[in-house]
């Protein structure tokens, strides 16, 4: 009969098939078992049968009742010395995952699976229980996530998300647009790993929102970096004013209906005045001369986004003071308590004038971390963190050698080691090998990947095809040719 398990060493003895799963019988061809010294002799003493998931074959779950075969060795001794004898002596099984009555193909497939599926799906998939998706997943993702390696980036965003109750940081590179890393905090955890790059020299710009914390630790752990404040950060705080005066003046309006219209606003105002369209600046006009107090709030909030049109921090530092210093009467208490940058946080401010880079990409990750949390009710922060990281098909690499790179030939299962290695690519069918950059996790595909269904894995060269469609999936981070 034709093998459905491929399994080496493995004869099948009998195949049942149902609607949603596969249950083969099989034992070893050449049963092993683990003596307890060179000295002992053992014998067979009968068989056990136990029940092992394998991954699904043909769509279908699959368990493997295996008759293991049982030892005994009449010269084992206890911890005293006394020769008492050992008859549960079971045969060794090299497939079988330890501390799982699984295949280890099968705890591998789990953990993949998981990078995009909830632990659930999965377990019904293969009928086994949510905990041990789980358990599969911690054990692949603790290893690999020791073995990554990431480029120390020249220009470092740092970040921060709410998760389960904690504000967790996060870090990109914001030349690359990458996400680097999510850490279990921002403070102690941030702090460490800022002193691990503070002897890199390839740092050399650190971009955050205005949270005091990141001055403080910047200034103490790298020191002759560049901080740069995020813009967004800044200029949010004039639209914040804008918004309290706009649902002041909507507040007062007698009619009901015209004052649901300003309020509803909100977007409409907050856009600058040279993206509006002709419309649009028709209705700001509208509103603006019916209250000087919205046309004063309006205008000095345009005015105070202006100051990134400068193109210099003297000039930056020269606008600022006037706009201080003009600030209409009828708002300038309001724009001086929200908008008045703090004496340490001007130079921070002047200096995207030096290196306009914003934390906008890291930033756009909360939504994904979201998507993650609701799709995977109760995750935990470190499963997050692994769904995040591990996402190596979005790995964003180049090569060093940039010049004179003009073609890449990377031969099937040839040149390429476990995720964390280094990865090696040969050029133009050459013998050279060129090591590859790894910067991170491209951002514009993360949602896109954590949103998609399972992969369709198909080996095999351009037009060519190896195994049939049907065959069991077998994980992408294996090295190895597929073994069915």
């Amino acid at each position: 009969m034709t093998g459905l398990l491929n399994l080496t060493g493995v004869i099948e003895t009998e195949q049942e098939e149902a609607d949603d799963h596969y249950v083969v019988h099989a034992r070893s061809a050449r049963p092993v078992g683990k003596a307890c010294s060179l000295a002992c002799k053992l014998r067979k003493n009968g068989t056990k049968v136990v029940g092992i998931n394998d991954v699904p074959h043909h769509g279908k779950a699959t368990l493997i009742r295996y008759s293991l075969q049982r030892f005994a060795c009449p010269d084992c001794k206890d911890d005293a010395g006394n020769v008492v004898g050992n008859n549960g002596i079971l045969e060794r099984l090299p497939f079988q995952e330890p501390g799982f009555l699984m295949t280890q193909r099968l705890v591998l497939w789990m953990a993949r699976q998981a990078m995009r599926r909830t632990f659930a799906e999965i377990g019904r998939d293969v009928y086994v229980d949510p905990k041990s998706v789980a358990k599969a997943f911690d054990a692949y993702t603790t290893v690999e996530i020791a073995k990554l390696k990431r480029e120390t980036p020249r220009v470092l965003g740092i970040d921060e998300k709410r998760l389960r109750g904690e504000f967790r940081a996060v870090l990109g590179n914001l030349e690359q647009r990458t996400v680097l890393d999510m850490l279990k905090d921002r403070g102690e955890t941030l702090e460490l790993q800022l002193a691990r790059l503070s002897e890199d020299r390839r740092l050399e710009v650190v971009v955050t929102d205005r949270f005091d914390g990141y001055r403080q630790m910047i200034k103490r752990r790298l020191p002759g970096r560049l901080h740069v404040t995020d813009r967004f950060h800044v200029t949010r705080a004039a639209n914040e004013v804008l918004d309290q005066v706009r649902a002041a003046v909507a507040k007062r309006l007698p009619d009901r209906r015209e004052g649901a219209a300003l309020r509803m606003s909100r977007q409409l105002f907050r856009t600058r005045w040279s993206q509006t369209t002709d419309e649009q600046k028709a209705t700001i006009n509208g509103w603006c001369s019916r209250w000087s107090v919205l046309h004063d709030a309006y205008w000095t909030k345009e005015r105070y986004c202006d100051l990134y049109l400068c193109t210099s921090p003297a000039e930056g530092e020269a606008y600022y003071k006037d706009w201080i210093a003009t600030l209409p009467p009828t708002v300038s208490l309001a724009f001086r308590t929200k908008c008045e940058i703090p004496r340490r946080w001007m130079p921070m401010v002047l200096a995207y004038f030096e290196e306009p880079y914003t934390t906008g990409y890291v930033e756009a990750v909360n939504r994904v971390l979201d998507d993650l949390q609701r799709a995977g009710r109760g995750y935990s922060f470190e499963v997050i963190r692994a769904k995040l990281m591990l996402a190596e098909r979005l790995e964003k690499r180049t090569f060093r050698g940039k010049n004179g790179v003009t073609k890449i030939g990377v031969p099937l299962h040839e040149h390429i080691t476990p995720d964390g290695e280094p990865i090696f690519m040969r050029i133009d069918g050459g013998e050279t090998m060129f090591p590859i950059d790894r910067f991170g996790i491209d951002l514009g595909k993360l949602h896109a990947l954590l949103s998609e269904g399972p992969p369709n894995i198909v080996y095999g060269r351009k037009g060519t095809q190896v195994g049939s469609p049907i065959s069991t999936l077998w994980p992408r981070f294996m090295t190895g040719p597929n073994p069915g």
